[in-house]
């Protein structure tokens, strides 16, 4: 089996954040979403954290536009892609805990009509829109996730 050190293993950022105009109340809102789900389980590495934070222009900004919000979470998951290996049971907690992270992420995103985007590493790995969640998220990541893991 691999020589899996969690204290040196790789780690991938994934991101969950909302699409569209945010205000003070949805603000106060997704950090308790987040606190909820911080709060649901115990987590391999450690839970989602909140994220509200204001981008700065960088150089591709025209004159005018404003500056991007990001609100969401983000939290931190060993890499399974090669040459790394995760012990089975590592592999499953973590799609065990992005399932549930997806699922409460999809009820609040139902009840309040909001898009959340979901990146891993700054890739987009799929959203959710007004309860929605789309092929890419949960047939692509989650399902060939669990068809690796499970046959």
């Amino acid at each position: 089996m691999s020589n899996f050190d969690p204290d040196t293993h790789p780690k991938l950022q994934f991101l969950f954040f909302i699409e569209g105009d945010i205000d003070d109340e949805l603000r106060a809102d997704v950090e308790s979403l987040v606190q909820k789900i911080a709060d649901s389980r115990d987590w391999v590495i450690g839970a989602p954290e909140f994220v509200d934070q204001i981008d700065g222009p960088d150089e591709n900004d025209r004159p005018g536009d404003l500056p991007g919000e990001t609100l969401g979470g983000v939290m931190e998951l060993y890499t399974s892609l090669p040459p790394y290996e995760l012990p089975r049971e590592v592999n499953i907690a973590h799609l065990e805990e992005i399932e549930a992270l997806v699922e409460a992420v999809r009820k609040f995103s139902a009840e309040k009509k909001v898009v959340f985007v979901f990146e891993l590493e700054q890739d987009f790995v799929g959203d959710i829109e007004q309860g929605e969640v789309d092929e890419m998220l949960g047939e692509t990541l989650l399902g060939e996730w669990r068809r690796h893991l499970f046959g």
